[in-house]
């Protein structure tokens, strides 16, 4: 799963889309915590790519990991105030 991962970093962008559609498939078999641990700070970095498709999916990535990742644990870290979702 880390070699996955260490792929948001290569340059092509067809390879950070693969690391997206991995992410997708992976979380429900992952279990929450290490959805939330692993795949959704991937998942926070990916959304600032600079491809647009890229963010795109990542976006509709995030609206299915929600059933998954405890409610509690997406609203805390959605909502903190210095939360990564508040960043840019």
């Amino acid at each position: 799963m880390d070699e996955v991962l260490e792929m948001i970093n290569n340059s092509h962008y067809l390879y950070r889309m693969i690391v997206v559609h991995a992410i997708y498939l992976l979380a429900p078999v992952m279990g929450s915590e290490i959805t939330f641990s692993k795949l959704l700070p991937t998942l926070i970095t990916l959304s600032k790519d600079r491809v647009p498709n890229i963010k795109f999916n990542v976006a509709k990535v995030l609206q299915l990991l929600i059933p998954i990742v405890d409610h509690s644990v997406s609203n805390n870290m959605a909502f903190q105030e210095n939360g990564p979702m508040c960043k840019r």
